[in-house]
Order: C-alpha cells, then sequence, then structure tokens
C-alpha cells in the first residue's frame, strides 16, 4: 500500500506524465528509499 502511495503522489506532481514513466519513477524512488523512510511514508497511512 505504501508503494501505491509513492505511485499517486507521482501523479499529482507529474500530471501530464503517462502511465508507464510514472511506474518507472516509482520502481527507481522505491529501490533508493530505505526501510526507515518506508516506515515513515506507511506511518501517514490510515489503518
Amino acid at each position: 500500500m505504501t508503494k501505491t502511495l509513492v505511485h499517486e503522489l507521482l501523479h499529482v506532481l507529474f500530471p501530464d506524465t503517462d502511465e508507464n514513466s510514472i511506474r518507472a519513477f516509482e520502481d527507481i524512488i522505491w529501490q533508493k528509499l530505505n526501510n526507515e523512510q518506508k516506515e515513515i511514508l506507511k506511518s501517514y497511512l490510515p489503518k
């Protein structure tokens, strides 16, 4: 679910970008985040 948050934020930041590019950016960002950063993002999601 946290990866979905990154994906949707990319749509907000880059509204004119095609879906394939968004997915590529998402994968790059996800690989660069460490576990602590992923947990911080996860904390923003409702339980």
